[in-house]
């Protein structure tokens, strides 16, 4: 997926204006093993998007124990369970995301639980292999057995 580069220069410059380029870092697209070092090198994922489809990097991210932090207006909410595994937040409320992250840093021991429960998450989520087999299967069984036609068609 390429990045929208408005978008991107725009963060750039909220980084530079609120001089926290010593805090943030840009490390374009990653993938394999580049993910999972970053991944593993960090304590939740935070990506609170006005509208998000279903998640997949906060649930990839629940794969390396992190809790995620996710708008609430999306898809997310499928399997993330606010103060259990992460939190849902309002995504126009950067006060909201500020209080989670900051509540985070100062109890770790909740940081602890909920990254366990991320994991827990992760584990009990099919692969893509098990959604392409599970798929493959309904379509082979449509094969087999065509679904009966409806009554206007069969006269």
């Amino acid at each position: 997926m390429q990045a929208d580069r408005g978008h991107t220069r725009h963060v750039r410059r909220l980084v530079r204006r609120y001089h926290l380029d010593d805090r943030v870092g840009f490390r374009g697209a990653l993938k394999g093993r580049d993910l999972s070092l970053v991944m593993s090198s960090h304590h939740v994922t935070t990506m609170p998007s006005s509208y998000e489809g279903y998640g997949m990097a906060h649930l990839e991210g629940m794969g390396h124990g992190l809790p995620a932090i996710a708008g609430s207006a999306g898809g997310a909410a499928e399997f993330l369970r606010d103060g259990e595994n992460g939190f849902l937040v309002d995504p126009r409320d950067p006060v909201a995301l500020a209080e989670r992250l900051l509540s985070l840093h100062k109890d770790r021991s909740r940081l602890a639980r909920l990254g366990l429960a991320a994991r827990r998450t992760y584990l009990a989520h099919p692969t893509w292999e098990d959604a392409g087999a599970t798929i493959l299967g309904f379509l082979r069984s449509l094969i087999a057995e065509p679904p009966p036609l409806p009554s206007s068609v069969r006269g």
